[in-house]
């Protein structure tokens, strides 16, 4: 079987397996729709319009939503088809990776891709870490092309450049490149020149999005700088990385193996510098809040080319074992898969109750209602009201406060200023917990919130389909706009 055959075949698998867990788009994934739909809308590349906070780390793949909503296109949909789309180019990726190191096994590689639930759930909930992923291995695959023919790395660079207005984390993959590069066999005069070819198209991106930046959001760093990073995390990002460790045995093997050999094998020397340094940066910064461990995604394939050289090397006699190490792999994740379609499930039901409750404002309030909540994702943008972002993603001042200590808060939403929160007056406020369920509820006031709180806010059940919103609505509006009478 050829190798493009084998390619367009897993490809296919790979999609249809994905196609499985359903329209899942998750709320972060709003966010960059909001930013889109105002840069489409004249009000510029902004979560509310007037307030300039850069709460995006995904600019280039919020300016694709733009283009869609320019051609009519529903982004909700397009982000489902680029997510199918991202796994074709991760696959092809990887295929062309495996090619450059000469591999005759590809299918084990691309067969690895094809079975992970982890990949091919992140890719149908909208984000970027899958065409990020994709980046990053073609940007290693021209690299190992290039070097075959001691050519300099321009274009490796540029890919980093992309992968940078992707994800924050692009510069990082140019600087593990130029590493391994170092490390490398040969003549160290040519390894300096492609380390120079890496790294000056990488910075002048920096350097343009550095300035735009500047003049833009009057900010160096992305306001996500401030909210989400909160100085080392390792033993949260040891933990994160456990889990996907257990999910994936075999990968990891490989990679510990691979790296042992690095010190023999030059190929394996980059790789292993790669995927290792990038886990380390994972393991630092704490992970994520998410199952699909999403941060470690770039590593997958890497990994999986790694285990398809050690297939070539010492199992190529023994197709046989080959292949039971393939099904290892998965019987080893079956965990995975049955909590990746739980946790697809539970994406499915929030988007559609939130995008309920957001169209429901949309109808039942005027348009200058000013909102606060914590996840602003779906329901601010189908409301397409102003609002507070209580994780302080979207708001300088939030992301400015300091972390209070808390062993239980979400890794990258550890933030919080109530006392500045409804000091803006919102008209509306929607708790994170509890706020869309089946029976109505009397909110209880949360820890930190002004003493003051209920002297103002009235907590309020909005029936909602064959649900209720439980919310706290300032009691002026509640008057004015509800038509309450709070006097009895």
């Amino acid at each position: 079987m050829t190798n493009r055959l084998q390619f367009y075949i897993i490809t296919a698998f790979a999609v249809i397996l994905a196609a499985m867990y359903g329209l899942c788009i998750q709320d972060d994934t709003f966010i960059s729709f909001r930013y889109a739909e105002n840069l489409v809308n004249g009000n510029g590349l902004v979560f509310n319009p007037g307030e300039y906070v850069e709460g995006i780390t995904n600019p280039l793949w919020t300016l694709l939503f733009s283009g869609l909503l320019i051609f009519g296109i529903d982004p909700v949909i397009g982000a489902y088809v680029m997510g199918m789309l991202s796994i074709g180019l991760l696959m092809w990726s990887t295929l062309r990776l495996s090619t450059a190191l000469k591999l005759s096994w590809h299918w084990v590689a691309l067969l690895v891709i094809a079975l992970d639930a982890s990949v091919l759930l992140e890719a149908v909930e909208g984000l970027e870490s899958v065409a990020f992923a994709a980046l990053t291995t073609l940007a290693v695959a021209l690299t190992f092309e290039k070097l075959k023919g001691q050519k300099e790395l321009w274009t490796t660079g540029l890919l980093c450049g992309v992968a940078l207005m992707m994800r924050p984390e692009g510069l990082g993959v140019a600087g593990l490149i130029s590493i391994g590069l170092l490390l490398g066999d040969g003549d160290r005069r040519y390894r300096l020149r492609a380390v120079m070819s890496v790294l000056i198209p990488v910075l002048t991106v920096l350097l343009l999005m550095t300035v735009f930046r500047i003049l833009y959001y009057d900010a160096i760093l992305p306001n996500t700088f401030y909210a989400k990073v909160g100085g080392f995390q390792w033993s949260r990002g040891l933990t994160y990385w456990v889990h996907h460790a257990l999910q994936h045995p075999v990968l990891w093997s490989a990679i510990f193996v691979g790296t042992f050999l690095s010190f023999k094998d030059s190929r394996l020397r980059l790789l292993s510098v790669v995927a290792v340094g990038y886990t380390l940066y994972v393991i630092s910064v704490g992970g994520d809040f998410k199952p699909t461990s999403r941060f470690l995604i770039p590593v997958v394939p890497l990994a999986a080319v790694i285990l398809a050289q050690l297939c070539h090397q010492k199992l190529r006699h023994y197709p046989i074992l080959a292949i039971t190490v393939v099904v290892v792999m998965l019987f080893s994740r079956w965990n995975l898969y049955q909590d990746s379609l739980s946790w697809a499930q539970t994406r499915r039901m929030n988007l559609l109750g939130r995008k309920a409750a957001g169209e429901w404002f949309a109808r039942y309030t005027p348009e200058d209602t000013l909102m606060a909540m914590h996840s602003v994702g779906v329901v601010p943008y189908y409301a397409k009201r102003p609002c507070i972002d209580m994780w302080g993603l979207n708001d300088k001042v939030i992301a400015q406060t300091p972390i209070k200590p808390d062993p239980n808060a979400l890794i990258g939403h550890q933030r919080s200023n109530p006392e500045y929160v409804f000091s803006r007056k919102p008209d509306i406020y929607i708790p994170e917990d509890d706020w869309l369920v089946l029976d109505d509820l009397e909110q209880p006031v949360e820890d930190g919130f002004p003493s003051d709180f209920t002297d103002n806010y009235i907590s309020v059940s909005i029936p909602l389909g064959a649900s209720f919103m439980n919310i706290w609505v300032r009691k002026e509006f509640a008057r004015d706009t509800f038509r309450m009478n709070l006097e009895g």
